[in-house]
């Protein structure tokens, strides 16, 4: 069974990230890094917000449930 999660996503930071094509969105959640895990895993958002123009994700690490942020900048996702 699917875990069904709400989001908290600005209106700035859903209007970014709804101009991303899903499988960008894809990479960029499955490309996180866990400190704990201490590889790249894939990422559960919890939320995201702008700052200046810069999309950051924060949210939990798929495998151990430990805080990760993603980092999407202009024209790199």
């Amino acid at each position: 069974m699917t875990r069904v999660h709400k989001v908290k996503m600005n209106t700035a930071a859903t209007r970014i990230w709804e101009h991303i094509p899903q499988t960008v969105q894809n990479n960029i959640l499955a490309n996180v890094w866990c400190c704990n895990c201490r590889s790249s895993v894939h990422m559960v958002i919890e939320t995201a917000e702008v700052l200046k123009t810069t999309l950051i994700l924060k949210g939990k690490c798929k495998a151990c449930d430990n805080n990760v942020y993603r980092v999407v900048e202009p024209g790199n996702e």
